[in-house]
């Protein structure tokens, strides 16, 4: 059974996403763009993280980080970086 993602207010097309993912060469942020990408082109969250390669939760989280940063948050220590706590 798969969650429905929670609303997410896209600042980019999925168009655009797939060339910020297809030009990155920096392994972690592509698979996190990769993820973005799928999301927003309506795959369901489990189907996205298989093919990404990571767990459900996982991508949760790095929704949860695109929602507060957009497709900047897929820098590896963005959340670190930016982290009010």
């Amino acid at each position: 059974m798969s969650r429905r993602i929670a609303p997410i207010d896209w600042a980019e097309s999925a168009e655009e996403l797939e060339e910020l993912y297809r030009r990155e060469k920096h392994l972690e942020r592509r698979k996190r763009l990769q993820a973005m990408w799928l999301v927003r082109r309506g795959k369901e969250a489990q189907e996205a993280a298989k093919k990404v390669g990571i767990g459900r939760k996982t991508l949760s989280r790095w929704l949860g980080w695109y929602r507060a940063g957009g497709s900047k948050s897929a820098e590896p220590g963005w959340m670190k970086a930016n982290s009010w706590n």
